[in-house]
């Protein structure tokens, strides 16, 4: 229990303190880079706390399915909180229409769906002391293929100048692209360390 209080935590400061900055920003240039900050902070704190975390369970001797399901779950956390911005940023009314903002919503939510169902997966077979040696790769070939594309979003919301998106007025997508940039900085870091403690 006690591992989940930072998480929520987390979760909870991050989500008021952004959805304020959001909402501010019209006013003061200054929001944009709060919004900007605090969202780069909490990435990495998920990022670090989650490392910390494996860490801790592969020196008590977790298994490799053990292991890779926590990184899932953690992962799957990290994407359950971005889709929980974009809603409360547009969904609510905070920032002016974005008409993408629905379908990242539900590709982010299909994706923490995906990446929690696979944490209880893995969990499952860990917990039975049969690991699933099939499940096992797919799952690491899965995290491979996650740790990829994060790193080439990095890439490309850097280089086509989203982060400081909110610089000028008539965008107002910026707030999604701070999430979707350190929200890939957060699931990359979380992928490396996971393919680090599995690999063989």
């Amino acid at each position: 229990m006690k591992a989940v209080v930072p998480w929520m935590l987390a979760i909870s400061v991050s989500l008021v303190i952004l959805i304020i900055a959001a909402a501010a920003r019209p006013n003061n240039v200054t929001m944009g880079y709060v919004h900007l900050s605090v969202t780069a902070a909490t990435c990495i704190f998920y990022a670090l706390q989650a490392i910390r975390e494996l860490q801790a369970a592969s020196k008590n001797g977790e298994t490799r399915i053990a292991l890779t399901a926590r990184s899932a779950r953690y992962a799957g956390v990290v994407w359950t909180w971005a889709a929980l911005v974009l809603v409360a940023t547009y969904g609510l009314g905070i920032m002016p229409p974005w008409r993408e903002w629905q379908a990242h919503f539900l590709a982010m939510t299909a994706i923490a769906g995906l990446s929690l169902s696979l944490a209880a997966f893995l969990g499952k077979s860990a917990a039975s002391g049969q690991e699933d040696e099939t499940l096992f790769k797919i799952a690491r070939y899965l995290t491979i293929g996650q740790l990829v594309v994060m790193v080439l979003v990095m890439i490309g919301l850097a280089a086509d100048g989203h982060l400081t998106r909110f610089l000028t007025e008539r965008y107002v997508d910026w707030p999604a692209k701070h999430v979707m940039f350190f929200g890939a900085m957060a699931i990359a870091a979380i992928s490396g360390a996971s393919l680090k403690k599995t690999s063989v």
